[in-house]
């Protein structure tokens, strides 16, 4: 195998993300500003990126709130071929 043609792997799992509300952990906890920092990393690296369990927070939140807020992830994620594996 060449290594040079080979893309490093990288695993996020259980995100949880919410509405982006002030109620939803994810952005008062201030992961938002760390998930962004990491998917620029990936990009850096011409990486893969997989994710497993569970993106978003679908018991809290409806489809729609989380949709209509985190529209440019789902498209960066689209973008950069991320496998999704839901929990």
């Amino acid at each position: 195998m060449d290594d040079a043609n080979t893309n490093s792997l990288f695993v996020i799992s259980d995100l949880h993300i919410g509405d982006g509300s002030t109620r939803d952990p994810f952005v008062r906890c201030g992961k938002e500003a760390q998930l962004w920092h990491f998917l620029d990393h990936v990009a850096r690296e011409n990486g893969r990126l997989l994710i497993v369990g569970d993106l978003f927070e679908l018991w809290r939140y409806t489809i729609e709130q989380v949709v209509d807020r985190w529209h440019s992830l789902l498209d960066l994620l689209l973008q950069m071929n991320a496998s999704y594996i839901p929990g």
